[in-house]
């Protein structure tokens, strides 16, 4: 009998996991995100579908970089676009730091209507993913 409850109870907390899972990335970079949200320094045009960004951010927890995500729409209605990571490889300190050039498939007139999406893994769960950029459309 006890056999049978320790696995139920695995059980349970398998597909509770599996369950939560897909969603406890964002849920856990709201709550405690990685970095805070992007101001956007500098937008060039480049060509008819592109800008060469830059900006600033914050560091705010100590995880290892994966990738960021731009989106042109909001996060509930929205589609992917390209983004060229142009400078060097680099571990960013904790606290404040400054990116780019970063090639992103958005005209600058697309920029308030984008988000981006960045994601570290912070542990062996998931990956961690927090709000990187909010257009002007909130």
């Amino acid at each position: 009998m006890v056999k049978f409850k320790y696995v139920a109870l695995a059980v349970l907390v398998g597909v509770a996991a599996a369950t939560l899972r897909p969603v406890a990335g964002g849920v856990e970079g709201r709550l405690f995100p990685v970095v805070k949200r992007a101001q956007i320094t500098s937008v060039d045009a480049l060509g008819e579908t592109r800008s060469v960004i830059y900006g600033t951010s914050s560091r705010l927890r100590s995880c290892a970089f994966r990738r960021v995500d731009f989106f042109l729409g909001t996060p509930e209605a929205n589609a992917r676009v390209d983004l060229d990571m142009r400078e060097t490889s680099k571990v960013r300190p904790g606290g404040e730091f400054d990116f780019g050039p970063w090639l992103v498939q958005l005209t600058p007139d697309q920029f308030p209507r984008a988000f981006a999406v960045v994601k570290h893994r912070c542990h062996p769960f998931w990956l961690t993913e927090s709000l990187f950029y909010l257009g002007s459309v909130e």
